[in-house]
């Protein structure tokens, strides 16, 4: 099987309420954007290998941007999301905003 099809296919689940995340918070004011794309890269390649869906924090719940709020786009979704298609169709599942709200 193609790598490109397995890596859409751990990140787009069949039933996402039964899927393990990785959530990523870039909590890293100070970073570049190349730091920043190694660090994603990586938790990228975490994710996959523990067969887990990668979402972005600020990508899931929008509704606290304050809290959320990501340094490189002052708009919804105040994520990478201003620049990249979504990588997955769980990031709006309700089940990890529950997660995030702890």
């Amino acid at each position: 099987q193609d790598i490109f099809q397995r890596l859409h296919a751990s990140q787009n689940p069949s039933n996402c309420e039964e899927a393990r995340y990785l959530i990523y918070h870039d909590d890293r004011s100070t970073s570049g954007f190349g730091w920043n794309a190694f660090i994603l890269f990586s938790a990228f390649l975490q994710a996959f290998l523990e067969e887990r869906v990668l979402v972005e924090a600020a990508a899931v719940t929008d509704r606290d941007h304050h809290r959320w709020h990501q340094r490189w786009c002052s708009d919804p979704p105040f994520s990478m999301k201003c620049f990249f298609r979504s990588w997955s169709r769980c990031e709006r599942s309700d089940i990890i905003s529950k997660v995030i709200d702890g």
